[in-house]
């Protein structure tokens, strides 16, 4: 008598890592867009810098202008006009990668 036990817990696996990643992605993605929605406008240089940047296992979101800073966190004589923070706590880092780990999870059950 033998006994045989399959798993896809491989497969899940890298599907995973790819999930987690894309969602990573479209997280920062829906930071940068809303950032740039409240940010400031008075040239367009400051929204115009903003972007998304892969470091390692994660995504960061970048306005490159030299006076981002400045408007984020003010000055002694310019009072602060955020736009970076309301952004990043008004999107919720789970909303895209549950769901796409529910379905791998769902798409390799035995």
């Amino acid at each position: 008598m033998s006994v045989e036990y399959k798993t896809n817990i491989r497969a899940i696996s890298r599907a995973l890592e790819g999930a987690l990643n894309d969602g990573l992605k479209e997280t920062a993605d829906d930071i940068l867009d809303l950032a740039q929605q409240l940010c400031p406008v008075k040239s367009g240089d400051l929204k115009a810098s903003g972007h998304t940047v892969p470091l390692g296992n994660v995504w960061q979101v970048i306005f490159d202008a030299d006076h981002a800073a400045f408007v984020e966190f003010g000055t002694q004589n310019q009072a602060a006009q955020p736009f970076l923070s309301p952004a990043v706590e008004s999107v919720d880092p789970t909303f895209r990668t549950v769901s796409r780990i529910r379905a791998i999870i769902q798409d390799n059950q035995v």
